[in-house]
């Protein structure tokens, strides 16, 4: 059988090769007239990861096609990498942007995390996220960033326990940090933590991605988060913020004087123009979202709040909160000005969860103090 030309490092767009137990790539219905080809790597891909790297699969992914080649298992490399070439139609492409095309299965975050722990690589070297790419060169991600099943453990993260008994946990997240994870790769999100302290939670959810997690909060909000370590205590908790038996207080910094006390009582839905966020529904179809806030101190230009919510729409005090024109520093997304405060996030933050024990029934008031990045800004703001 007479097979086409192939020019090193790309393969007829046709076939797909599976590896065979000879751990070499074979052409699937077709063993023996099939080709191995070396990928013809930068010389510093050859000294620091051991040849032979393989052509293993042909992927394709909107609308182009290129090889997605393993490493040996016996690279010297500390870690198994899968190599992506950049076709030429991608030449001054970012690389966040290029990874997300031809890795559709790594989510925005994933990819982000990813290239800051090291784990991409671009033509042998640390990669960074806004990379340009050139045609030719050869972008290797983590293999255990893209086969991972099931979520890495993390004990590293500057997660604080609050709170724990055998049969929940409360803990303080710092902002920047995600509640849970949206694909098994991710190593930085509180259910990371929450594994490695508490690995009987990994049965709780799909591939551990929420641990025993019960509520979540944003990225950017600090403050107390409420998990489980059984089942049974997972779905009674669940069953108690369904049912808005969970009382959600929170400290909010927003813009302008804020007079008095108010309570927010429109439906939420997403924003079809952007759907990062939520919007007032202008309809019954949205969920329905009660949000209360009191005034606790004031200052020249802003006011700080305390919140209570029952309800657990996403964005909940965010959206509402900008809606009735008092936006929370640092939330740009829902139309916060830019201020001079230093802060780095939105200053939103859950200090206290009260809920009953599923086992006890004893009244639980979970708190988490105020961080030293909202401490300092408060600070600021009486001194001036």
């Amino acid at each position: 059988m007479l097979l086409p030309p192939l020019i090193p490092g790309v393969v007829d767009p046709e076939r797909v090769f599976e590896e065979g137990n000879d751990g070499i790539a074979h052409s699937k219905g077709d063993r023996g007239d099939a080709r191995v080809i070396e990928m013809d790597l930068p010389l510093r891909y050859r000294k620091e990861c051991a040849p032979p790297v393989f052509v293993h699969a042909l992927l394709r992914r909107e609308g182009f096609e290129f090889n997605q080649v393993p490493m040996s298992s016996r690279s010297s490399c500390d870690e198994a990498f899968e190599l992506v070439p950049v076709p030429t139609e991608h030449e001054g492409r970012r690389l966040e942007s290029f990874l997300r095309a031809v890795l559709p299965v790594l989510s925005r975050r994933a990819v982000r995390q990813a290239i800051e722990q090291g784990r991409v690589l671009l033509d042998g070297r640390r990669a960074r996220k806004g990379d340009r790419l050139q045609a030719g060169a050869v972008v290797a991600v983590a293999r255990e960033v893209v086969c991972a099943k099931e979520l890495p453990p993390n004990p590293q993260l500057p997660v604080r326990v609050v709170f724990q008994d055998p049969w929940l946990v409360a803990v303080d997240k710092p902002a920047g940090i995600p509640s849970h994870a949206l694909r098994p790769y991710e190593q930085a999100t509180v259910a990371n933590f929450l594994l490695a302290v508490y690995p009987e939670m990994r049965s709780l959810s799909p591939a551990g991605l929420e641990a025993g997690l019960v509520h979540r909060l944003d990225r950017d909000t600090s403050g107390v988060l409420v998990a489980a370590r059984t089942a049974a205590t997972r779905q009674a908790l669940r069953q108690q913020f369904a049912r808005r038996q969970v009382r959600k207080e929170y400290v909010a910094l927003v813009h302008g004087a804020v007079g008095e006390a108010g309570v927010v009582r429109d439906r939420l839905e997403h924003d079809p123009h952007q759907p990062a966020k939520v919007r007032v529904a202008h309809s019954t179809r949205g969920r329905e979202a009660l949000t209360r806030y009191r005034p606790v101190e004031r200052y020249a230009d802003y006011t700080l709040l305390h919140v209570i919510i029952d309800t657990g729409v996403m964005h909940q005090v965010r959206a509402h909160l900008a809606f009735v024109g008092h936006p929370i520093v640092g939330d740009i997304l829902y139309g916060a000005t830019p201020c001079n405060l230093g802060l780095q996030r939105q200053f939103l933050h859950a200090t206290r969860i009260t809920l009953r024990h599923p086992h006890t029934a004893e009244v639980l008031m979970l708190e988490a103090p105020l961080p030293e990045d909202l401490k300092r800004t408060l600070e600021e703001l009486r001194f001036r």
